[in-house]
């Protein structure tokens, strides 16, 4: 009852405030271009907002003008909320400027309606160089970071949230040219300011590319595995290092696959991390060594022996099996916590295996929050590192279930179809749409039982959750990883979290995201197999 009472002490407050904006509209659009340069548009109305100075005012709760005479309002300026149009002079309003003022006549009134309750063009002002404050502490703490650091793209996604705010306040209120100008200001900030930036942490990354100091327990383990027969080099950069064989690649080659690295893992970034950057959505990816590749001994007993000698590490199961597969990754606790460890042969595709295996870890840090929390959802480990292959490569040559079905081909024969063969990214695309089961099939097997439809459709829907679902398809696939942990629950908690995430209000929403997916494979799906490089 209090509440209650209280509330009904604020509308009568408010009814019988002085301070008002009020929303004149009129009668027709001959007579309201007459005051063109002061039209605002709210609810898609064109209107023109101001304060009352003469006719104009509430009387039992209504609001009355003069219908055929002289209405006076107090404008503000559509492209300067600073601008007051009054001062006071004692207790009375005088126009500061005389553009401040605006007359109109009662017999182009259609409609006068409060726009703000309890606010003033003088309010208005205030609120925005509050809003403009802020918007400045923020710039000045993004401009205090490391350009391009983990804390500057958190200060300079908050910068551009602020900035978007304060564009929809300026536009609902009674500012639309400076909202404009704030617009032109959230693009040069997201592309220009952002783009320099993206560009700097890039070439910061790359920079640090070094020969390091081959450690002596790999050159004695190297003794003791090969009988002398191989020797390593290592090279870092900031998140990777490579170890190599000196008999089969050169340095320059090394220097080159942790350039590439590099990009792919800025490229990742770009897509699915800087964007999203808030307090509920941080980048898990750290700037260190996370990811470590040794190209080393192609005979299977002299790989083992290294595994065994220099990384401490040993299977002795699935023996024959283990013959058959040409490498070894496997997890530590400490850095670099993934080991990516290949037999290397000569004509080994470098970049193929580099940009799969980072699609493995990327995956695990993004969505699974860990490279050692253990996989959570197969589909996705397969469908990042297929994306990373087909965006920065244009190819696939690694994949941790074989297809088995190569000869599954079609022409398409959707809008715009072409006669040629199908490329990489097409075959793919219409194994996942003739045989792709639902997401929500997909997200409960393992690897051991995929077949080829399974991993095409991992790889088409992820790339359609990049590219058309935003942070909210992000969300999604974070919570699918930290739900997971429970088989009995997952489906069901996964679901709810996705009707959470969509908002959807009826049916099933991972059919309604299914069939979304099908839309935009079957009409927006890039297919062609150009690799997307930067640099």
């Amino acid at each position: 009852m209090q509440i209650l009472l209280r509330c009904l002490v604020l509308l009568l407050l408010s009814a019988a405030a002085s301070a008002q904006i009020f929303a004149i509209s009129f009668k027709d659009e001959k007579t309201a271009n007459k005051f063109k340069d002061r039209l605002v548009v709210i609810g898609g109305e064109s209107v023109v907002v101001g304060e009352a100075k003469y006719s104009i005012h509430i009387d039992d709760s209504q609001i009355k003008y003069d219908g055929t005479g002289k209405n006076e309002l107090w404008v503000a300026d559509p492209a300067d909320p600073s601008f007051i149009p009054y001062k006071y002079k004692g207790e009375e309003r005088v126009p500061s400027n005389p553009k401040g003022v605006l007359e109109i006549s009662g017999q182009y009134i259609k409609n006068i309606r409060i726009l703000i309750r309890e606010q003033s063009i003088a309010g208005l002002a205030d609120e925005y160089r509050e809003r403009m404050a802020k918007i400045q502490e923020i710039s000045a703490e993004r401009d205090l970071a490391p350009k391009a650091s983990r804390e500057w793209f958190m200060a300079h996604q908050r910068l551009i949230s602020n900035y978007e705010r304060l564009r929809g306040w300026l536009a609902g209120t009674c500012y639309p040219t400076a909202a404009k100008k704030v617009a032109k200001e959230i693009e040069r900030q997201k592309k220009n300011v952002a783009a320099d930036a993206l560009a700097e942490r890039l070439s910061k990354a790359k920079a640090v590319i070094r020969m390091v100091d081959t450690p002596s327990d790999l050159v004695e383990a190297a003794k003791t595995a090969t009988g002398g027969r191989i020797s390593f080099k290592v090279q870092e950069s900031l998140h990777a290092r490579i170890v190599y064989r000196t008999d089969l690649i050169n340095d320059d080659r090394v220097r080159a696959l942790l350039e590439f690295a590099e990009e792919a893992i800025d490229g990742f970034r770009g897509d699915c991390v800087d964007p999203y950057l808030d307090v509920d959505f941080e980048d898990k990816i750290p700037d260190r060594v996370f990811a470590e590749w040794c190209f080393g001994p192609d005979v299977f007993e002299e790989s083992e022996a290294l595994l065994k000698e220099y990384y401490r590490f040993e299977r002795k199961d699935h023996l024959e099996e283990r013959k058959k597969l040409s490498g070894s990754p496997f997890h530590r606790p400490l850095p670099p916590e993934s080991v990516h460890f290949w037999r290397h042969e000569a004509n080994q595709d470098l970049e193929g295996t580099i940009a799969h295996d980072l699609g493995h870890d990327l995956t695990a840090l993004h969505y699974n929050g860990s490279i050692n929390k253990g996989v959570q959802q197969d589909w996705l480990f397969e469908g990042v590192g297929f994306y990373l292959s087909l965006e920065f490569l244009g190819r696939n040559s690694v994949t941790c279930k074989e297809f088995r079905e190569a000869r599954y081909v079609h022409e398409k024969k959707k809008e715009g179809e072409r006669k040629e063969q199908m490329g990489l990214r097409d075959f793919y695309n219409a194994l996942a749409l003739d045989a792709g089961p639902a997401i929500d099939k997909l997200a409960i097997r393992e690897l051991f039982s995929f077949e080829d439809a399974d991993v095409a459709k991992a790889w088409s829907f992820y790339d359609f959750v990049v590219k058309k679902e935003g942070k909210t398809g992000q969300l999604l696939l974070r919570s699918a990883c930290q739900l997971s942990t429970d088989k009995t629950t997952f489906v069901q908690k996964w679901r709810e979290k996705a009707n959470e995430l969509f908002q959807l209000s009826q049916g099933d929403v991972f059919k309604a995201i299914d069939t979304r997916w099908r839309e935009f494979a079957e009409t927006g799906q890039e297919t062609g197999d150009t690799a997307r490089r930067k640099g």
